[in-house]
């Protein structure tokens, strides 16, 4: 498992590439939550485009990042998902949960709209 950890425009970007799973997990769910707190920006994308398989296991470390993410009023966005973790979302139905996105750009273009969207109301 590779993780590249980062920043963009004040969003977080967080690159999973090769398999989520229960070996590999634990040290994911560390490394991220370890680098976010050290971050200034509430708001993180993970780009999965590289990620070649999760388990339900790696799953649930997703669903605990949301919640540290969500417990410090960020919000995190899912993208660029390849076939086999897209197949897990939709079995486990947690795409009612994360926001997925197709590009990366995309997620990141998301964050600007909400903000566009608050000052006009």
């Amino acid at each position: 498992m590779d993780i590249t950890m980062g920043q963009h425009d004040g969003i977080g970007l967080v690159n999973l590439a090769g398999m989520l799973t229960s070996d590999t997990s634990e040290s994911v769910r560390a490394r991220v939550q370890s680098w976010y707190e050290q971050q200034d920006c509430p708001d993180v994308v993970f780009d999965l485009s590289r990620l070649d398989f999760m388990d339900s296991t790696g799953l649930g470390v997703l669903m605990a990042i949301l919640k540290m993410i969500n417990e410090k009023s960020g919000q995190m966005r899912i993208a660029s998902m390849q076939k086999k973790p897209s197949t897990l979302l939709s079995i486990t139905r947690a795409y009612r949960v994360l926001d997925i996105y197709d590009t990366v750009d995309a997620a990141l273009a998301s964050f600007q709209n909400q903000v566009d969207e608050t000052e006009a109301e």
